[in-house]
């Protein structure tokens, strides 16, 4: 019976046909992930993130080959950061779009330090008493998901700032007029 074995150099993913290292280049310790193939560490915790916000949406995304799996798990989250100040029942509209556009910003943001004075923003923006939103958790893990999202290969990178970015805007501009 054979074990298996963390990826060589030439693929990361189990396929013979690609997910070479330069497509997703590894920079985390790699972890078996349940099914033969190996994951980086963060990124396991970010696909646990993403079951404990969404057990519908899991399902789908934990079916895609890897590297794709990983650059929706990460949009996905990151959307989920921008639901969570869109839809808290206990902010108000301003504090909505004031956390929502620093969380644009942020997603936006070139590689490099994450802006403290955006991220808290956002921290001050997550409340106590909406503890029981699954959105809330994505949230509190906003600078890891940031993290997680600049280690994107630049295909994945680039569109999907742009849209995630341009989507949260458009929630910032919408708990306006719900106001």
């Amino acid at each position: 019976m054979s074990t298996a074995q963390p990826p060589t150099s030439s693929s990361i993913c189990g396929f013979s046909d690609g997910c070479r290292l330069a497509a997703f280049p590894p920079r985390f310790d790699l972890v078996p992930r349940g099914d033969g193939a190996y994951v980086g560490a963060l990124m396991q915790e970010f696909h646990d993130l993403l079951r404990a916000t969404s057990r519908t949406f899991a399902v789908g995304i934990d079916s895609l080959p890897s590297p794709l799996r990983e650059g929706v798990t990460l949009a996905y989250l990151v959307l989920r950061v921008s639901d969570y100040f869109e839809d808290s029942p206990t902010l108000s509209a301003n504090r909505k779009r004031d956390a929502l556009e620093a969380w644009a910003q942020l997603i936006e943001a070139p590689h490099g330090p994450v802006h403290a004075d955006q991220l808290a923003v956002l921290r001050e923006a997550v409340s106590d008493e909406d503890e029981g939103l699954p959105d809330r958790l994505a949230a509190l893990k906003a600078d890891e998901i940031l993290q997680g999202l600049s280690r994107l290969p630049p295909q994945f990178l680039a569109p999907t700032r742009e849209h995630t970015a341009a989507t949260t805007r458009g929630m910032a501009r919408w708990t306006l007029r719900g106001a």
